[in-house]
């Protein structure tokens, strides 16, 4: 009789604990744009912010935004980006150079870009480039991390 309640009391935990997952789950609705974009991601190898960048937000911008958006993504310790990124911080307004091969750098190029990564951006930024592609304004929620191409 114990290992019958004891298997029932298992199974009731693992059900719990299921369903309490499948309910943390963020639900993601796409996003229907006009227009196709890159999203060109820059990353320092030791960033903390880098490696959640790509673990949760390229996952979110894909199933969110689907074949609308391409991610190309450049190692900011390699050569190979010193020219697109440079490119990139060059066309930008008011680009603070202090910030200068800091990573993450998000740019939705010939749009605007990004410097940093928190919980939750992804959401944001998926809302920007619906916004930008809609013609309407940005949120104000990353204004302060959001530099402008000119």
């Amino acid at each position: 009789m114990y290992n019958g309640l004891m298997k029932k009391r298992v199974m009731e935990v693992l059900l719990i604990t299921l369903a309490l997952l499948c309910g943390c789950q963020e639900k993601v609705t796409p996003v229907t744009l006009t227009n196709t974009y890159t999203i060109a991601f820059y990353s320092v190898t030791d960033c903390s912010e880098c490696k959640a960048f790509k673990k949760n937000a390229i996952p979110y911008l894909e199933e969110a935004l689907g074949d609308q958006v391409t991610v190309v993504m450049y190692d900011l310790d390699s050569d190979e980006a010193e020219e697109p990124y440079t490119k990139a911080v060059e066309s930008l307004m008011d680009f603070d150079d202090q910030y200068f091969g800091m990573g993450p750098f998000i740019d939705v190029e010939g749009c605007f870009a990004y410097i940093g990564y928190e919980g939750g951006d992804a959401k944001r930024l998926v809302s920007d480039i619906r916004s930008y592609d809609a013609d309407e304004e940005l949120s104000d929620e990353m204004a302060s991390r959001r530099f402008m191409h000119t």
